[in-house]
């Protein structure tokens, strides 16, 4: 900023006072800046003062000033604010062109509308020489540049003398280099979201001299105290929030007088939700079996803290609850880990054994930040029935009640069901048997279903159904297919084939004996004749003789004949299995289809008794079933298999083979089946 004024033209009377030191000469100008600002350099010109008239060339030594002006006191100087020092004008012999003088103010800050004023104090050193200052327009000095003349002595014959005067009109002019401030621009509003680099951009910055050398940038600005967390030598800085934040950001300029502004702007920084990424993202695994795991990974700022919470859908993800399904009697089951308040992210994990239900299922994982930030990913897993096996064991051949004119039959229908071990074991309980019977007339459908309940080996069990029709009047036969269905957390399934018949002349008889091969008993409750019940475990001695006999006929409409046999038990006691009420009986000639020889069988169904030689217990009611093969052609033994029911549990079998009674080789004797 350039200022200009006159230098003061008058009498002595209207020279400055206040200043200096006795026997000093002044020479001084007011001025009042219009704005506030910092003043940098004063520059006039001196022409070095000499007479080689009289050989007068000394040097010349004098002080710059500035004050501020007493208001209303005219030309009163009230406080001292620069003073240069002495400085020092080489000698001359008043023929040298006028010098430039630079007096560097450092700074120095001016106010506006304050009256200020410069002075040049020319001391006397009282050493006999001669060193004041003189301005005007005389002689060679047509420039009006001060300047310095050894023709007084003293400050009194200064005033005096006239000669300190300039001719009025005379304009010495003088320079001011006034510097403002930069002027601070922060641009924006600015805008980002958390962990994206934003760029504070204060290129709008100005500064009259055009020298900001350096831009200091305030993050969190609180409109008190500046923290400068960003220096720049240009007017661009780039910064990462790595939260979501609200508020201002102030930049501050500096110039290369060390003057500063600052201005702010709005920043806003949003949350960012956490990203979720789903591992195993759909799989299908068989019921109780481990699945394999499916992980949630969220990752966010490393500022946020994040948790999760899991839901489940049974209907496509059309509605959820909370949490996963309820465990059932697998161990352990599904289960959801993972960390809570995870700084930035984190692992969430569902693994576990499938103790679902076979159907589909999808899983919904919410990861929410601390600041509301969320995000949902799910992952589906179709769990499907674990595999079993299935066998019908129950009679393949009835026959109606006797003397019934409409045909009623009833049948024990028994299958034998087993989980197969392919996996981690999973809750057979959990299963059903479905008894599909289809008549091969053309009649509607029968299903009849019943639930499995495992006895001691918690993998197994026999399931039964009684099925009870009629023939109809006229109707002589009718076949059922049998498909055994397994439901439930289970599949399997086995087809066989019922079939009824009305009772015809058909007869069988046949005693002997066989040797225990690989019989198996179960738990019955016997009865004491001296009261009481007890739970004895029912088996047939290892190689022990079975001694048998048995007859059925039909008689005049009625079904007429019975089963006894007599063995050693494992605990060294007798049995005595008898039945004189037979409920079913059945003929079959060329039971085998083998052309090459000739055999019968025969099926017989009714209720036993089981009574112990030993201590007189006796058994409730069970039900007997006895196969029987007369193989006539020679060489090729009769044969024979007999099992005792109760209700679903098996109480003894002459010839197990783990699920089914299998008829065995007469160690002697003889059968002998003759069909209707």
């Amino acid at each position: 900023m350039l200022l200009s004024a006159d230098i003061i033209n008058g009498p002595a009377s209207s020279f400055l006072t206040g200043v200096g030191e006795p026997g000093s000469t002044y020479f001084a100008q007011t001025f009042t800046p219009q704005e506030d600002g910092f003043a940098d350099d004063l520059t006039f010109q001196l022409r070095p003062a000499g007479s080689p008239s009289n050989n007068s060339f000394n040097p010349v030594n004098f002080n710059v000033v500035i004050a501020e002006v007493a208001p209303g006191s005219g030309l009163v100087l009230t406080n001292e604010l620069f003073d240069s020092g002495t400085l020092t004008l080489p000698p001359g012999d008043g023929t040298q062109p006028p010098t430039d003088v630079v007096v560097d103010l450092q700074g120095l800050e001016l106010s506006a509308g304050v009256e200020y004023a410069w002075v040049i104090d020319s001391r006397t050193a009282f050493d006999g020489d001669t060193d004041q200052a003189q301005v005007g327009t005389t002689g060679d000095f047509a420039g009006g540049e001060f300047f310095f003349s050894g023709s007084q002595s003293s400050r009194a014959d200064v005033f005096a003398s006239g000669n300190f005067n300039a001719f009025p009109g005379t304009d010495l002019a003088f320079e001011l280099t006034f510097l403002t401030a930069p002027t601070a621009d922060a641009g924006g509003p600015y805008t980002a979201t958390e962990g994206q680099t934003i760029t504070f951009d204060a290129s709008a910055s100005t500064d009259p001299d055009d020298d900001i050398v350096l831009y200091e940038f305030d993050t969190d600005y609180d409109g008190i105290n500046f923290d400068a967390d960003l220096t720049s030598a240009t007017p661009f800085a780039d910064f990462t929030y790595t939260d979501d934040f609200s508020g201002t950001i102030a930049v501050r300029a500096i110039d290369a007088e060390g003057q500063d502004d600052i201005a702010t702007a709005s920043i806003t920084i949003d949350n960012v939700a956490p990203v979720v990424a789903v591992g195993n993202v759909s799989s299908d695994v068989q019921y109780s079996d481990a699945i394999d795991a499916i992980t949630f990974t969220a990752t966010d700022v490393a500022t946020d803290l994040v948790n999760a919470t899991v839901e489940t859908s049974t209907d496509g993800g059309a509605t959820f609850t909370a949490g996963l399904p309820d465990l059932g009697s697998v161990a352990g089951g599904l289960g959801f880990s993972g960390p809570t308040d995870a700084a930035g992210g984190g692992v969430w994990t569902i693994d576990g054994l499938a103790d679902l239900a076979p159907g589909d299922y999808t899983f919904r994982v919410t990861a929410t930040d601390e600041d509301g930030g969320v995000t949902q990913a799910t992952a589906d897993l179709t769990v499907n029935a674990e595999d079993a096996t299935a066998v019908y064991t129950g009679p393949e051949a009835i026959s109606t009640e006797a003397g019934s004119d409409a045909g009623a039959f009833s049948v024990e229908l028994r299958a034998f069901v087993q989980e197969t071990a392919d996996g981690s074991a999973g809750d057979f309980a959990t299963a059903d048997v479905t008894f599909r019977l289809t008549p091969n007339d053309g009649g509607a459908t029968i299903e009849l279903t019943a639930a499995v309940e495992p006895g001691d080996d918690p993998t197994m069990d026999v399931v039964t159904a009684v099925f009870s029709d009629e023939l109809g009047s006229g109707v002589e036969d009718r076949s059922y297919t049998i498909e055994v269905l397994v439901g439930g957390n289970y599949i399997a399934s086995d087809v066989s084939l019922l079939s009824v018949s009305r009772p015809d002349s058909s007869r069988a008889f046949g005693f002997g004996s066989i040797t225990e091969q690989n019989a198996e008993g179960g738990e019955v409750e016997v009865q004491s004749f001296f009261g009481g019940t007890e739970t004895v475990d029912l088996s047939i001695a290892d190689d022990s003789r079975v001694r048998f006999s048995f007859y059925a006929d039909f008689r005049r409409g009625n079904l007429v004949g019975g089963f006894s046999a007599v063995f050693r038990g494992a605990n060294g006691d007798f049995w005595l299995l008898t039945s004189d009420n037979l409920t079913s009986f059945t003929t079959q000639a060329d039971a085998d289809g083998d052309a090459s020889t000739r055999d019968y069988s025969a099926s017989l169904v009714g209720s036993a008794r089981l009574i112990n030689l030993s201590t007189f217990q006796w058994t409730d009611t069970l039900t007997l079933e006895v196969d029987v093969t007369d193989n006539r052609t020679r060489g090729i033994a009769d044969t024979i298999g007999f099992s005792l029911w109760d209700g679903d549990d098996l109480a003894l079998s002459s010839n197990f083979n783990g699920i089914d009674t299998v008829e065995q080789d007469l160690s002697r004797g003889n059968t002998r089946v003759v069909t209707g």
